[in-house]
C-alpha cells in the first residue's frame, strides 16, 4: 500500500511540473502588475503637483508683474493712486491697490492663476524720484 502510494505520488509530481511553472508565472505577473499599478499612481501624483506649482506659479508672476506695472505708475506719478485696478496678464488675473503720500506709498498685489492665489504687499518712500523698496512680503 505505502509503495502504491509512492507511485501515485510520483505520477502527480511528474504531471504537475508544468502546472509548478504556470503557478511562478502568475505569482510573477500579478507581483510585476501591483508594481506597475504602483508606479503609475505615483506618475499620476507627480503630475498632479507639477500642475499645482504651475499654477501656482503663474499666480505669483501675474503678481510680481502687476508690482512692476504699479512701480513704473508711481514713478511717472508720485500722486499715484488705485484702488481694484484689474489687469490681465499673460491669461492670470491681477489686482492692483495703491495708497499712500507722495513720499510713502503702500502696494498690495492680488495676483491669480485658475483657483491659486498669491498675495504680495510693498512699501516704498520715494524721495527726488527714487524710488526705495521698504519691505516686501509674498503670503
Amino acid at each position: 500500500m505505502l509503495k502504491n502510494c509512492k507511485n501515485i505520488y510520483k505520477k502527480i509530481i511528474k504531471s504537475n511540473n508544468g502546472l509548478a511553472a504556470l503557478l511562478v508565472v502568475l505569482i510573477i505577473g500579478a507581483s510585476s502588475l501591483l508594481m506597475a499599478r504602483g508606479a503609475m499612481f505615483l506618475s499620476i501624483g507627480e503630475a498632479d503637483m507639477g500642475e499645482t506649482v504651475s499654477k501656482s506659479g503663474g499666480a505669483y508672476y501675474s503678481a510680481e508683474s502687476c508690482l512692476e506695472e504699479a512701480l513704473l505708475r508711481i514713478k511717472r506719478d508720485n500722486n499715484f493712486s488705485v484702488d481694484n485696478l484689474e489687469l490681465t496678464v499673460n491669461g492670470n488675473l491681477c489686482v492692483i491697490d495703491v495708497s499712500g503720500t507722495d513720499t510713502d506709498k503702500d502696494i498690495l498685489i492680488y495676483g491669480t492663476s485658475g483657483v491659486y492665489q498669491k498675495r504680495l504687499r510693498a512699501s516704498l518712500s520715494i524721495n527726488a524720484g527714487e524710488i526705495t523698496i521698504k519691505t516686501f512680503e509674498s503670503f
